[in-house]
């Protein structure tokens, strides 16, 4: 038997039932957890084009985990809803752009989706990496985007407690069987030079 033209089955990549666990995860006791759509995209303004990490997200959720409202120097969060495909870049992404607030932008994904895309908020976290590859947009505006529809690849979680988080991490992946990652685990290397650092001072 032979068999031609067979095409592979394109899978779009994702977290499975995000909702359900998403609810799971908010009903636990001192956790607060916000879905998130991160993907790859080049932001072009005139001559410009500079590639970006766009995270869509859920202005709601997102300002519970996230300290990115606080490190807005213009605009604000909740006028992602307000304006028909806002984003938010940062500082240093808008210098690259050469773009102010208020200017529109075009955005095309991997995916080979363009979007007209106006500025409504610059933020400054104080890292250089941050503040010059990362823009938010509204999880629905980012799904479009990547085209990659009802799609989350993140659900980010805070604590009241910073050090249940390894112990949390490992029971989400043993329930739900998703990667989890605690803050401890991600910043590895970063903890170590700490130790070092304490070590030689003592």
């Amino acid at each position: 038997v032979q068999v031609h033209g067979i095409k592979p089955q394109d899978r779009i990549r994702g977290i499975r039932a995000a909702g359900d666990k998403l609810a799971i995860l908010e009903a636990m006791e001192g956790v607060a957890a916000a879905p998130v759509l991160q993907g790859q995209a080049l932001l072009r303004y005139g001559s410009r084009d500079v590639s970006a990490a766009i995270t869509g997200i859920d202005p709601a959720r997102h300002r519970r985990i996230s300290n990115i409202e606080k490190d807005m120097i213009a605009g604000r969060l909740e006028d992602l809803r307000a304006t028909a495909n806002g984003i938010v870049i940062g500082e240093g992404l808008a210098i690259r752009l050469g773009v102010q607030m208020g200017d529109t932008i075009t955005a095309v994904s991997p995916a080979g989706v363009a979007l007209s895309m106006k500025v409504v908020g610059i933020f400054r976290t104080g890292v250089q990496a941050l503040d010059q590859q990362y823009g938010y947009a509204l999880l629905k505006v980012a799904q479009v985007l990547q085209n990659r529809p009802n799609v989350v690849n993140q659900i980010l979680l805070r604590l009241e407690d910073v050090t249940r988080a390894e112990t949390l991490a490992r029971q989400i992946e043993a329930r739900f069987g998703d990667r989890s990652e605690s803050w401890e685990e991600q910043n590895q290397n970063i903890l170590t030079v700490f130790v070092i650092q304490n070590a030689i001072m003592y």
